[in-house]
């Protein structure tokens, strides 16, 4: 008995101790169509490509440092969604926030096609990015795309529970 206790209690000492870790919801675009819509800001649905540079997106080094939420310059070159799907060209400036919560930030490629909830600031648009993917879902699928639009269009919009 004394035996498998002094293993178990040196099986314990072995494990790494706990790591923070980032816990966010499932992305659920119908969750973000809901949040956008009881804002008191006012937003509209891009799907597009965006142009800008990745290298400033803030990334850990491994030293335990916080990292800083940064603004990037972006173009955005895609389709506004309107009550007849995403019809409206949209090509435009826009401000990128990419915002950090310790560890992570935001991750986005501009290889990648985006289903965004812009920001309007005055005449221009912001992206807030986080590592959740809050307001921005990365190569969407039809289903996604098929949310949004039943969503604008007044339709079922109930978000997912987890």
């Amino acid at each position: 008995m004394i035996r498998v206790l002094s293993l178990l209690l040196a099986g314990a000492l072995a494990l790494p101790a706990p790591a923070a870790a980032l816990s966010c919801l499932r992305p659920d675009v119908r969750r973000a169509y809901q949040d956008a819509a009881k804002s008191s800001e006012t937003y509209i649905i891009v799907l597009g490509q965006l142009a800008f540079n990745r290298l400033r997106i803030p990334k850990s080094d491994g030293t335990g440092k916080l990292l800083q939420d940064v603004q990037l310059p972006a173009r955005l070159i895609g389709k506004a969604l309107t009550r007849q799907g995403f019809s409206k060209p949209f090509e435009r400036k826009i401000t990128l926030n990419i915002n950090c919560h310790g560890h992570w930030c935001a991750n986005l490629s501009p290889d990648d096609t985006h289903l965004m909830f812009l920001r309007q600031v005055g005449q221009g648009y912001e992206l807030d990015a986080d590592p959740c993917t809050r307001f921005v879902f990365s190569n969407p699928d039809t289903e996604t795309l098929r949310q949004a639009r039943t969503c604008l269009a007044g339709g079922p919009c109930k978000p997912n529970r987890r």
